[in-house]
């Protein structure tokens, strides 16, 4: 893992990056901008991740690609919430992993 990781990382900082629209992908991304290598932390960001970003049964792919491609600072919020505590909606950012919260 600590290998995918680095990938994701030099892809970030490189301008090189890809989005892979999966549970994965978003963890690595979210758990990058965190600086959490813990290989518990990524199980449980997927398994949370395999009940948040599904859509009509099925993993939510647009929106995990949308999330992959969100500046650390807004990944972070999306999951912890703002500053206040609040998540951002969906007319607070551009575009975000709206869809996947209709089951």
């Amino acid at each position: 893992m600590a290998a995918s990781l680095s990938c994701v990382r030099y892809g970030r900082f490189t301008g090189f990056s890809t989005t892979s629209g999966t549970c994965d992908g978003a963890c690595q991304h979210y758990l990058s901008c965190k600086d959490d290598e813990r290989p518990e932390s990524f199980r449980t960001c997927v398994a949370d991740c395999r009940d948040i970003f599904v859509y009509q049964g099925e993993p939510d792919r647009e929106s995990l690609r949308t999330f992959e491609s969100l500046e650390c600072k807004d990944a972070v919020a999306y999951v912890e919430g703002d500053d206040d505590g609040r998540r951002p909606t969906a007319t607070s950012r551009q575009q975000g992993p709206g869809r996947s919260q209709v089951r």
